[in-house]
């Protein structure tokens, strides 16, 4: 089945699978006006998550491309195939230093932006993405502190709406959302 807007993506972990819940499904399991069947989600693929790997965060690019981070501090892009998440031959990034959590991607300014939760360096990190022949890659173009020494990002979300009227933007190193 294809995606449509309401819709919900999920990484699970043992066995990991992306699945892909309906808006009618997650009506289903909010509501329970439904059949048991029309509750459960779609298998959109496999994820051939690499060994020792702990994923903390799901993202996906304008392009398309799944990008799961992990809390070893790297990321991963992955192209769903046939029922199959075909990893990218060059990471998204590496060497982000443990602790790595959540992750959004979007446009920001018309461009493809990846921001990353980094708790433990008590930062975000933005990416500028980069499209190759091998995939697409991610390049460290910023870390971005929260505001204060003492906050940890657990999470980003890359607002991309228009209509609310709101949005948040970089400020001297710093979100500030209107």
């Amino acid at each position: 089945s294809g995606l449509e807007g309401g819709g919900l993506i999920v990484l699970t972990l043992f066995p990991a699978k992306l699945l892909h819940y309906s808006s009618a499904a997650i009506d289903c399991r909010l509501y329970g006006e439904c059949d048991a069947d029309d509750a459960v989600p779609d298998v959109l693929a496999d994820v051939p998550l690499p060994n020792g790997r702990l994923p903390t965060g799901l993202a996906i690019l304008p392009g398309g491309e799944i990008l799961v981070s992990y809390l070893q501090g790297a990321i991963d892009a992955f192209t769903i195939v046939n029922g199959q998440a075909i990893k990218n031959s060059t990471r998204f990034a590496t060497g982000l230093g443990w602790g790595l959590e959540g992750i959004d991607a979007g446009r920001v300014d018309g461009e493809e932006k990846v921001y990353a939760a980094h708790p433990v360096d008590k930062n975000y990190i933005k990416f500028d993405v980069m499209r190759t022949n091998g995939g697409v890659t991610g390049a460290v173009n910023s870390r971005l502190s929260p505001g204060t020494r003492r906050q940890r990002p657990r999470d980003v979300a890359v607002n991309n709406s228009q209509a609310s009227g709101q949005g948040c933007v970089e400020v001297d190193g710093n979100f500030e959302c209107k």
